[in-house]
């Protein structure tokens, strides 16, 4: 069995690659919204809302401990601010404190329960928790919502995966590719399903497909990391 492992890394701004065991990958998205985003709250304070803003900015600029408390005085000012507990979630989860990060996306969920992108989000903290089945219950969830969400097809595969469910895990991260196919992830990790199951040429396909879209997206790090990964799976093959 072939097992290649990735890295590590920001993919973009607030969107982050985050390693499963060795081979897997998943994405968190959606973060540092703008304030108000959500819903235009004429009756929002807005002194919560401009320390929202602060510290959106201050988390852009890699500061999370003091976003954190710009955070921290927006909730102070509007306990119901949907923006204050988002975005600290975001900047919790920069600073490895994925338990806090949960509570935060939950109270999010509870204030907005119809935001699935919160809720997918959710699911990623739950998936690198390794609370698979509430992880699978978030992703089936905003899939109910949103069924042509590439991004909770691709995440709900990670967590087949991990239980073993290499057949439905496949029928997921079909479904993503198929919905955004320009969708280098899905390429990457379904390739590295295939490796670990020693399909070899499947896999080389994938990474190909990953490579070329990277290259095209101009993400040269990702693009260089999957061509290693190339040879190395032609290499012990």
């Amino acid at each position: 069995m072939t097992r290649l492992s990735l890295y590590t890394r920001q993919y973009q701004p607030f969107l982050y690659w985050l390693i499963l065991a060795s081979f897997a990958l998943f994405l968190f998205s959606g973060c540092l919204r703008p304030p108000q985003s959500l819903s235009e709250d004429p009756n929002a304070p807005s002194p919560s809302q401009e320390w929202v803003k602060q510290g959106v900015l201050k988390s852009q600029q890699g500061n999370y401990h003091n976003a954190i408390a710009d955070f921290d005085q927006a909730i102070a000012e509007s306990p119901d601010n949907i923006d204050a507990y988002y975005n600290r979630a975001f900047a919790y989860i920069q600073l490895g404190r994925w338990e806090i990060a949960l509570a935060d996306l939950t109270e999010t969920l509870r204030l907005a329960p119809s935001w699935e992108v919160a809720r997918v989000n959710r699911g990623n903290v739950y998936l690198e928790l390794g609370q698979y089945d509430s992880a699978m219950a978030d992703y089936k969830q905003a899939l109910e919502s949103d069924p042509n969400n590439a991004l909770a097809h691709h995440n709900l595969a990670l967590v087949l995966w991990k239980l073993g469910n290499t057949q439905q895990a496949l029928t997921e991260f079909e479904q993503a590719i198929m919905i955004a196919p320009d969708y280098a992830q899905a390429y990457l990790n379904r390739g590295l399903l295939h490796a670990e199951e020693s399909k070899t040429q499947e896999a080389l396909i994938d990474l190909e497909q990953a490579g070329q879209l990277f290259q095209a997206q101009g993400d040269k790090e990702a693009y260089q990391e999957v061509q290693a990964q190339t040879r190395k799976l032609r290499q012990n093959n």
